[in-house]
């Protein structure tokens, strides 16, 4: 979709003279297909991308999987994340992320730059709670001090195996390959732990549950830690899982200390864990 815009004063390059001063980057620009230098001397109209003079923004258009809204109140909103889709988009091109969905309810931030008030991330394959902020001085205050106000960052991984090996977990952590998209061990990387606190194990699929406490916030922190430990996470190719229909890594907890009260947000429904596992007797 384009914009045609009417020229009121001469421009004589469309980038430096124009779209500069709508903060848009020189990548931004190269990745709209508009060649840098383009002279439109003399026009009185020129037609652009709606991706490009709307960067920065969220499209309010959700094509996603369905989304649950958890819980709400006038700080929090707790939504189901699916497997499979982004917390935010990378332009205003894309309708299929939990902020998509969140502007298509009209419960969109205008605080918290591209995230938008999401409390903390949930990688592209994990499904789970997922918690925003309503107000900005939530935002502001928990993001500031996420790790004393965050009590509980619980959740289940699936793994190929009898686990037990149960208790804290620590290695270190430090991202490799293209653009750092996944993580090796490395003694001069990032400490990263967890604890392992509960595994169920069932005969007939031969994997267990595991439920995890998460304590650091590494990036791909739990998938890499079990494939570390010789058990990486059923459907994690990238660690060395073993294929399915989807990564069996979900966010099942989170609480927070907020105004002198716990606040616990809680998903208990798993897409498809139900394949290997009686949830109602784990859970």
């Amino acid at each position: 979709m384009k914009i045609k815009l009417s020229l009121l004063n001469d421009v004589e390059d469309l980038y430096e003279d124009f779209l500069v001063h709508l903060g848009l980057s020189k990548s931004q620009y190269k990745k709209s297909g508009m060649k840098k230098g383009l002279s439109i001397r003399g026009k009185k109209e020129i037609e652009l991308p709606c991706t490009l003079l709307r960067n920065g923004e969220v499209n309010p258009v959700y094509s996603g999987p369905a989304i649950e809204v958890l819980s709400q109140n006038d700080d929090f909103l707790a939504l189901s994340k699916p497997a499979g889709i982004h917390g935010h988009p990378q332009s205003f091109a894309e309708t299929d992320t939990v902020l998509n969905f969140v502007r298509s309810i009209g419960k969109a931030n205008d605080f918290g730059g591209a995230e938008g008030g999401l409390l903390y991330r949930l990688d592209q394959e994990t499904s789970g709670v997922l918690v925003l902020a309503k107000r900005e001085a939530t935002y502001n205050e928990l993001r500031d001090n996420f790790h004393a106000l965050a009590k509980e960052k619980i959740y289940l991984a699936a793994v190929r195996g009898k686990f037990e090996d149960l208790g804290e977990k620590t290695h270190f952590l430090k991202s490799s390959g293209e653009k750092g998209s996944i993580q090796k061990e490395d003694e001069t990387g990032i400490e990263a732990r967890l604890s392992v606190i509960k595994s169920w194990y069932d005969e007939n699929s031969g994997n267990s549950l595991l439920q995890i406490v998460l304590e650091t916030g590494v990036r791909h922190q739990i998938r890499a830690q079990l494939s570390f430990m010789g058990y990486p996470i059923i459907g994690d190719s990238l660690y060395g899982g073993l294929e399915e229909d989807r990564l069996f890594l979900h966010a099942l907890k989170y609480a927070f200390d907020w105004e002198g009260k716990r606040i616990v947000f809680y998903d208990g429904s798993p897409l498809l864990f139900d394949k290997f596992f009686d949830l109602n007797s784990c859970l």
